[in-house]
């Protein structure tokens, strides 16, 4: 009997194979598992490129794409003896963002220097409204624009816009063609 029991505690000598059921068991978890995880992986394939796919194209679309807005500059327009009738000259835009801006009354004095309208008039623009972009003055042009050049105050926006300048005046301005801004 000591024979035996030194037998079976021997680490040297070979185990017992394991039964054919309990490998199959193992075969057939790990088979479900695998079955499992592929169809969570295609149900979530499928919510994304079927169910969620405009949403998604909307959200790429946007990360990847961005929209810039190009200004054609007007060409000169000239007479048939070569005289330039109507050109394009760079006007300064100016709006402010109420929320930010502190310096409104500092701002404001400089507006009535480029443009000739009261200070006061700028400032009750400004303290009117709850938008957080208002226009203050377009198309001024770049000799009055001196006294807004220093200034660079947060929440004041300075815009170089394209304006026409007819050389003949407003006269010929119909015939030739005018554009809004």
């Amino acid at each position: 009997m000591e024979i035996l029991t030194d037998i079976e505690n021997n680490d040297d000598y070979p185990k017992k194979p394991e039964p054919i059921e309990r490998k199959l068991t193992k075969f057939w978890i790990i088979l479900l598992l695998s079955n499992i995880a592929f169809l969570v992986v295609i149900i979530r394939l499928f919510v994304v490129q079927v169910s969620d796919a405009e949403r998604f194209r909307i959200r790429a679309e946007h990360q990847q794409q961005s929209k810039i807005e190009l200004r054609a500059e007007r060409g000169n327009i000239y007479d048939r003896n070569g005289k330039i009738i109507a050109s394009t000259i760079h006007s300064i835009s100016v709006a402010v963002d109420p929320r930010v801006l502190k310096e409104k009354i500092k701002v404001c004095k400089a507006l009535e220097q480029a443009t000739g309208i009261s200070y006061r008039i700028f400032l009750k623009k400004i303290n009117s409204t709850r938008s957080s972009f208002i226009w203050l003055a377009r198309g001024i042009m770049p000799g009055n624009a001196r006294a807004l050049e220093d200034i660079d105050v947060k929440g004041l926006l300075k815009f170089r816009e394209p304006k026409r300048n007819f050389l003949y005046g407003s006269v010929g301005a119909q015939v030739v063609g005018t554009a809004n801004i």
